[in-house]
C-alpha cells in the first residue's frame, strides 16, 4: 500500500438528523445515475461526476472499491481500494483523467503502467486478498465484504464512504454505495479495479511454475478451453475453488483428485 499524507480535509459536520437524509438522498441520486443506461460513444472513459456529487453532499475522503478474480476457478479473490485526495478530484491530473478506465478494457501493459501512476497520485492504493479457501468457506460475496472490513479496520487514512462496484447490501461503520458497472462511471472505482487485477495477475503469474499445465499465467484461473481440459485431464490443483464448478461435481462424484500437491 502507498499513503501520502497530504492535504486531507475532513466532511463537512452535519447534525446528526441530517446525516440519514443526505445517506438517503445520495443513494437516491446513484439510483438515478444507474438507471440512466445509456453512455455516450463520446464517453470513452470515466469521470469524478459522481464523486463531485458525493462532495458536494458533504462527504469527505471517497473510497473506490473493485475486485479481480471473482469467476475465476482458482486462486485468491483481490479487492482493490483507492483514495484519492479531494484536490485531486476537483482538479484531475492528466495522467489519471482520460486514460483510467475499467481494468477489463485495458491491455495488459497499460494496465500495469496505470498501476504504478495510481500508485502515485492517490492517497491509498492497496490490494487485499481472500484465498481460494476463504472464498470456499465464505463464499465470494461474503469473502469481498469481510476483505473490505479488513481494510476498514486498519487503514491509517479512513474514508468517510465507499462507492462499490456491483449490486451490493453491505453493512459498514462508514456510508457505502454499491453501483452496478461502477468501474465505467467513477474514476476512483475503476482505479480500484486496476489496482486490484494488476496485483491479482502478478499472483496468478507467480502459480503457473507451481503448478504447471494449467496455464494460469494467461488464464489467470478463468475457465478457458484448455484450463478446463487440463482440469479434466490432470484434475484439480491445490489452489482450485472446490466450490465451483466444474470442480464441485467432480468432488461430488468420486472425490477430488489434486496435482503437484507436493
Amino acid at each position: 500500500m502507498r499513503a501520502r499524507q497530504k492535504a486531507i480535509h475532513p466532511p463537512m459536520q452535519m447534525p446528526k438528523n441530517n446525516e440519514h437524509k443526505k445517506v438517503t438522498d445520495t443513494r437516491q441520486f446513484i439510483s438515478t445515475r444507474e438507471a440512466d443506461t445509456h453512455v455516450p460513444a463520446s464517453s470513452l472513459y470515466p469521470a469524478f461526476d459522481i464523486e463531485k456529487e458525493l462532495l458536494n453532499r458533504g462527504f469527505g475522503l471517497i473510497a473506490g472499491i473493485d475486485e479481480a478474480g471473482r469467476g475465476s476457478l482458482s486462486g485468491p479473490l483481490a479487492v482493490g481500494v483507492v483514495i484519492y485526495d479531494i484536490n485531486f478530484i476537483l482538479t484531475p491530473h492528466e495522467s489519471i483523467y482520460g486514460r483510467v478506465q475499467d481494468s477489463k478494457k485495458l491491455p495488459s501493459k497499460k494496465r500495469e503502467s496505470l498501476y504504478d501512476i495510481i500508485k502515485t497520485r492517490s492517497l491509498v492504493a492497496e490490494a487485499l486478498l481472500a484465498s481460494h479457501r476463504i472464498v470456499d468457506r465464505m463464499n465470494v460475496n461474503r469473502a469481498t465484504e469481510y476483505l473490505i472490513s479488513a481494510f476498514l479496520e486498519k487503514t491509517p487514512i479512513m474514508p468517510d464512504v465507499l462507492l462499490i462496484d456491483g449490486n451490493f447490501s453491505f453493512k459498514f461503520p462508514v456510508a457505502s454505495f454499491s453501483i452496478r458497472r461502477g468501474d465505467s462511471r467513477s474514476i476512483t472505482i475503476a482505479s480500484a479495479s486496476i489496482i486490484a487485477k494488476v496485483y491479482r495477475d502478478s499472483i496468478m503469474k507467480k502459480m503457473d511454475p507451481l503448478y504447471p499445465g494449467f496455464d494460469f499465467s494467461a488464464n489467470k484461473g478463468y475457465g478457458t478451453k484448455k484450463h478446463m481440459d487440463a482440469i479434466k485431464k490432470n484434475g484439480c490443483s491445490p489452489i482450485h475453488r472446490m466450490s465451483y464448478e466444474p470442480m464441485k461435481s467432480m468432488m461430488n462424484d468420486s472425490g477430488v483428485e489434486f496435482s503437484n500437491e507436493n
